[in-house]
């Protein structure tokens, strides 16, 4: 049987190998990079959606900015429940219908959050895949 799976003899050697620090560690810095993206996407206006409606856009003076206040943007907050898991998140009136629309007010979704997500995907990987390559190095 260990032909196939090599030395266990070596492998109970390694001691306590603390991942589960190290998960949480991740589950924390991943939360953080994901507000990051989705701020950062605020601010560039990097917004999914139709272009704002006329009478929106008399409202803003002409500008073709969705987002312009910085309430909005210092809303989102990171909050790590568990070792495993970790909320990116805003309670701000608006966010909901930023994201999703609101049938009642025929206002369209303008999606910022999940593609953010998306976009942070891969430097999110980066991190845990960093954090566990120093735990098995160390």
């Amino acid at each position: 049987m260990s032909e196939f799976f090599g030395d266990w003899d070596k492998c109970t050697g390694l001691g306590n190998i603390p991942f589960a620090d190290a998960i949480s560690q991740s589950v924390g810095r991943c939360a953080h990079i994901a507000r990051k993206q989705i701020i950062k996407n605020i601010r560039d206006q990097k917004i999914e959606g139709p272009d704002l409606l006329p009478q929106t856009r008399a409202k803003k003076r002409g500008s073709q900015k969705l987002i312009e206040k910085g309430d909005y943007l210092s809303s989102y907050t990171t909050k790590q429940i568990s070792k495993t898991e970790a909320h990116v998140g805003t309670n701000h009136p608006q966010a909901r219908a930023l994201e999703l629309g609101y049938e009642p007010r025929n206002l369209a979704a303008r999606p910022h959050v999940g593609p953010a997500f998306e976009e942070a995907q891969e430097e999110m990987a980066d991190e845990f895949t960093k954090r566990m390559i120093e735990v098995i190095e160390k």
